[in-house]
């Protein structure tokens, strides 16, 4: 159960590089200005799919963390918001 939780812990605080979170928030302004590029309409569709996983592989790490524990999900989730990024900006 220990390597289990250190693996565990190890994946909910990997964190996506600043860099591509940017990038998203760049073209989605674009996108909602209505100035982009096929190209990078792609890129965007891209870098959403990317953090939708990423957001999901958490969450599902989240919940094996907290029935590792026996506590609610909601503890650990807390635990981690802000040491990983994925708090609301």
């Amino acid at each position: 159960p220990a390597d289990r939780e250190s693996e565990l812990l190890k994946k909910i605080k990997a964190v996506i590089p600043p860099s591509v979170r940017r990038r998203q928030k760049q073209l989605y302004t674009r996108f909602q200005e209505e100035t982009l590029t096929p190209k990078e309409y792609e890129e965007l569709l891209l870098l959403n799919h990317l953090l939708e996983e990423k957001s999901a592989e958490r969450i599902i790490h989240l919940g094996e963390l907290a029935k590792l524990r026996g506590v609610p999900v909601q503890q650990v989730a807390a635990e981690f918001k802000t040491v990983t990024g994925h708090a609301p900006a």
